[in-house]
């Protein structure tokens, strides 16, 4: 319970940040996205997703809780994020509130933070050697949906792979079952 406290937090504290920096920014459009920032940081983790976005940050928060907490230097795989995430994306989809594109934007800008955190500090290494290894984040995609036994195949499958073909980043890496 302490750890799962304290990822509700960690996420209060982004909401905070975010509307103090949106409180000092001249520039409108960067002030309405760290709004935006703030009010999806609200929701989650503490709360149910409801936005394609959200399901995406509540990922993200739950990530770095367990890395954090596990310490796994090794390698972790956070699951089926494709099969997780697409009843998000189908939904506001369908109600006309986001397309492709932006979806694509979000997990590009998804792709991209996982290259920015560095695996948490390991017994007997130093901070500084901490800082040049990532935590090697793993992601499936695809297979079959553990609930129906039907193909989990989705739009945000192949949207995944068009990321990794596009941004060429270490990770996370993913596994296509």
């Amino acid at each position: 319970a302490i750890s799962c406290d304290a990822i509700i937090i960690y996420g209060q504290r982004y909401a905070q940040y975010a509307r103090e920096l949106a409180s000092i920014e001249s520039n409108s459009k960067r002030k309405e996205e760290l709004l935006w920032i703030a009010n999806n940081c609200d929701v989650v983790p503490a709360h149910k997703p409801e936005t394609f976005a959200q399901a995406l940050q509540m990922y993200w928060f739950v990530h770095i809780g367990i890395t954090t907490e596990l310490n796994t230097w090794d390698s972790f795989s956070p699951g089926r994020l494709d099969q997780y995430i697409y009843p998000f994306y189908k939904k506001e989809k369908e109600e006309g509130t986001i397309d492709y594109h932006k979806a694509r934007e979000l997990l590009e800008c998804f792709w991209i933070k996982f290259n920015n955190q560095p695996a948490p500090p390991k017994v007997g290494i130093t901070l500084k050697e901490s800082g040049t290894y990532t935590d090697f984040a793993n992601i499936n995609t695809g297979g079959i949906n553990p609930y129906t036994g039907e193909d989990g195949v989705n739009e945000i499958s192949y949207m995944i792979l068009d990321v990794m073909d596009e941004l060429k980043l270490l990770q996370p890496s993913s596994n296509v079952q």
